[in-house]
């Protein structure tokens, strides 16, 4: 139940998002083939201004979370392997001779 809860409230405002901006798309290319078509009730009022702009914010939004958020880990990554980074040996094991096999390799069956 948990879990579901929790899909539902990452997908949630992300499938509303997308919604909301895929009807101000509609509707703006609804009215500009109405204005490319010269068909009656075409004009530019608020209404379409207001939908153009909440079209090209939901876009622009989309290339910010798309790439942008992808940059953002890959720079956090990067400063994490700087100050974590690299091979650190804290103590070496000499294993005995019976932890090889007859040619010099460590003995998988004699592990564990």
């Amino acid at each position: 139940m948990n879990e579901l809860l929790a899909i539902l409230i990452i997908l949630g405002p992300i499938t509303l998002w997308l919604v909301l901006t895929c009807l101000a798309l509609v509707y703006l290319f609804r009215r500009l083939w109405l204005c490319i078509r010269k068909k009656p009730g075409a004009e530019w009022n608020t209404r379409t201004i207001a939908f153009t702009f909440i079209a090209f914010v939901g876009v622009a939004a989309s290339f910010w979370y798309g790439g942008g958020v992808k940059l953002y880990y890959d720079a956090e990554v990067n400063r994490l392997c700087a100050i974590d980074g690299g091979v650190k040996v804290y103590e070496t094991v000499t294993l005995p001779p019976e932890k090889f096999n007859e040619w010099g390799n460590i003995d998988i069956s004699s592990v564990g």
